[in-house]
């Protein structure tokens, strides 16, 4: 497994302040996170969903 797949199964398996401390340290692979959040969010709440929206867009507008 390369390292990028690594990460990818790491934030898969994280709680959220793992993955919000992965999404902070690897900006390259951003993208990909949300793409693993919104698919496992299309089998949860949308209240919950909406949750880690916005607690992430709340991060990134810190950190940008």
């Amino acid at each position: 497994m390369n390292s990028t797949e690594s990460i990818l199964e790491q934030y898969r398996e994280a709680d959220f302040e793992r993955r919000l401390n992965l999404f902070l340290e690897c900006p390259a692979l951003r993208t990909r996170f949300v793409e693993i959040d919104q698919s496992e969010s299309s089998g949860s709440s949308s209240l919950e969903a909406s949750r880690k929206d916005v607690a992430v867009n709340r991060c990134c507008r810190v950190w940008a």
